[in-house]
């Protein structure tokens, strides 16, 4: 059978400029309370990029908690 690819989230985007992450936290740090994201994914290089993009955007703030589900997964 075909071998599925586990997909790599890693908490690295390019859509997270130096600069756009700065203003992110400056954000973030008005956070009064904990903020839960919450993510379906597929197998799809846009879900990868998304998964990346929502991983790092959470390493910004203890605030900010995220959860990946994988789609068609119950």
């Amino acid at each position: 059978g075909r071998k599925e690819k586990e997909m790599e989230i890693i908490p690295e985007s390019k859509l997270l400029t130096s600069e756009l992450k700065e203003q992110v936290k400056a954000v973030f740090s008005k956070l009064e309370r904990t903020v839960y994201l919450y993510s379906i994914l597929d197998e799809s290089e846009k879900s990868q990029e998304l998964g990346c993009f929502l991983l790092e955007l959470s390493t910004l703030s203890d605030k900010v908690k995220l959860s990946f589900f994988k789609k068609g997964v119950k």
